[in-house]
């Protein structure tokens, strides 16, 4: 029998050496002989050995720790170890591991009738939820986050219609407003529990931020934006209050209060960066971010991207180094950079598919199939677009975020048109038009989701390609969307001009169009939109006739503007037009 072990290394001071099972079939064969009484006691001798060695951050050791008592039967030190372990996990930015242990836990815990005591439940329950936002996982997030508040005893309140969530709005937006204007009123917790209780219930509330915003539920979102803060301002200075802070200036933003929204970001950074707290400000940069990407701010946004990363990876915060990689990516798609855009989108989707976060590796499809559409490359674009197919809506592995199936569909909509796929490309983009929002408009980013249908219909009309009476009301329709998304952010102003210009000329008034392209091309300039611009550009020429000196004159610069963008499609176009002697 002495064969069937080998020797291995000394792993402890006596220098005693151990022994393995050559095999591990010889192993389960040698457990499943022994009586089930002394093998629950060889793994409580175990479990006893090990806890006399265990460190308290050893994520491995409590995970094999909880493995021995339950084995040992002992269901209330294997509930104990299993949420320790999920703790050290989510401690260390491992959202993965956190979600799998205290998933077990709290499983194991409901099994033998809930052992563990309310408060460690809601708290890891918390932890689980906050894990599984950060790993985009929203759905589950949502779940336990609200559990976890319900066992807190701060349950979020009830907002099953429009209008008593907009109710929940104003009165904490009254509240916080209060708290702005006369911060020496805010009534301070001075009882320890009730302030952990504030935090975790604040903590909690920002996270469900994000997951209300990528559902597309903007009302609940700026619901809970507020409801965090009131409760971070109770407990005073913590990292929560820091995150709390950052949302306000993104809701200020929206309400074009720009000086309040940029108090409220260098209060959330400067907070953080007093506390020396790396993951609230890695959250703060990100929202940063967006705000100065939305005002088009390209280098502002470029250099905080670049720090966000930096500080993700000295932290070693996997998650923020995603948003920094995706939030670049965006910058470069805005810009019609198409190499940065297919350099960035193949980090993503490799990083993405390292840490199996599903929703990343989507935007790392989107950045890789917008990169290809710049180049002109529709085959390699349509590839990019099928491998995002499976997590959009409707799709086998479906993630929660309507801003990037908005994106998603809008650029199906231009890659099918441009192939020539007519009914494709309308089913595109009415998928688009389901994720447009109203007059409150929260995303910058989404304007390839606006720009989609509005280019189909104006270039069907153009071609004369269905019924003119229609093309017209849909164009219109299209049209009033991206008017309310330019309306929030400045980067959306030229190509609403650009395509409104376009509009006015399919109708006859010259004067109109013309109008609206001075003001997009004056815009486009001014923001260091260059396509937008030679678009512009491209449309003016092409309006002015057979023979104009002008319309020449525009055509060259936006031929010119277009072969240094790199984008070969809208070069071969505009060539064409001057091919043809600029007609329209």
């Amino acid at each position: 029998i002495f064969l069937d072990f080998i020797q291995i290394d000394a792993n402890d001071d006596t220098g005693t050496p151990g022994y393995a099972f050559n095999h591990l079939i010889v192993r389960d064969v040698a457990y499943d002989l022994v009586e089930p009484k002394m093998r629950r006691n060889v793994h409580a001798a175990i479990a006893q050995l090990l806890e006399k060695r265990f460190e308290p951050d050893d994520i491995h050791m409590a995970n094999l720790l909880a493995h021995h008592w339950q084995q040992a039967e002992n269901a209330g030190r294997a509930v104990h170890y299993l949420g320790l372990a999920g703790e050290v996990a989510f401690a260390n930015y491992a959202n993965s591991e956190a979600v799998n242990f205290l998933s077990q836990a709290l499983a194991l815990d409901a099994r033998q009738g809930f052992i563990c005591r309310t408060e460690q439940r809601a708290a890891w329950e918390l932890i689980l939820g906050q894990a599984s936002v950060l790993w985009t996982r929203y759905e589950d997030g949502r779940l336990h986050l609200e559990e976890g508040l319900r066992l807190l005893g701060q349950p979020i309140p009830a907002g099953d219609s429009q209008s008593r969530t907009l109710f929940q709005v104003l009165r904490a937006f009254m509240q916080q407003n209060r708290n702005r204007l006369r911060p020496d009123k805010i009534q301070k917790t001075d009882d320890e529990a009730e302030r952990k209780s504030l935090i975790a219930a604040s903590q909690a509330s920002s996270r469900l931020v994000e997951v209300f915003y990528h559902a597309g539920e903007p009302l609940k979102a700026t619901y809970l934006a507020f409801h965090a803060l009131n409760m971070a301002e109770k407990a005073g200075d913590s990292p929560e209050l820091a995150e709390a802070y950052a949302p306000m200036g993104s809701f200020y933003s929206f309400m074009q209060l720009h000086r309040v929204a940029r108090r409220y970001f260098a209060r959330a950074l400067t907070l953080a960066r007093q506390l020396r707290q790396s993951s609230a400000l890695a959250y703060c940069l990100v929202v940063v971010i967006t705000y100065e990407s939305g005002l088009g701010h390209w280098a502002q946004a470029r250099m905080l991207a670049r720090r966000l990363d930096r500080l993700s990876q000295q932290s070693q915060i996997s998650r923020r180094r995603l948003d920094a990689a995706q939030l670049a990516s965006l910058l470069y798609c805005l810009q019609h950079m198409s190499a940065a855009c297919l350099l960035k989108g193949d980090q993503i989707v490799t990083r993405a598919q390292r840490l199996d976060d599903r929703r990343f590796e989507g935007y790392g499809h989107f950045a890789l199939a917008y990169g290809h559409f710049l180049e002109g490359d529709l085959a390699k674009c349509a590839q990019a677009l099928a491998a995002l197919e499976p997590l959009l809506p409707g799709g086998q592995e479906a993630v929660l975020d309507t801003h990037l199936a908005h994106n998603g569909f809008g650029l199906k909509t231009l890659c099918e048109l441009r192939q020539g796929n007519l009914t494709q490309a309308r089913k595109a983009a009415a998928e688009a038009e389901r994720y447009q929002g109203g007059a409150y408009q929260v995303s910058y980013y989404t304007l390839p989701g606006y720009v989609g249908p509005v280019e189909l219909f104006l270039t069907l009309w153009q071609g004369g390609r269905g019924d003119v009476a229609e093309l017209k009301r849909q164009a219109q329709k299209a049209l009033q969307a991206l008017r309310f998304y330019a309306l929030t952010f400045p980067i959306g102003r030229p190509a609403f001009n650009l395509y409104q210009g376009w509009y006015h000329q399919l109708c006859g008034n010259q004067n109109r169009a013309t109008r609206h392209w001075q003001r997009g091309l004056k815009q486009a300039e001014a923001l260091k939109m260059p396509y937008e611009a030679a678009f512009i550009r491209e449309l003016w020429g092409g309006s002015l006739g057979r023979g104009s000196a002008t319309g020449r004159s525009y055509l060259l610069e936006a031929a010119s503007a277009y072969k240094e963008l790199g984008v070969w499609y809208e070069l071969k176009r505009v060539q064409l037009r001057l091919k043809d002697g600029a007609t329209g």
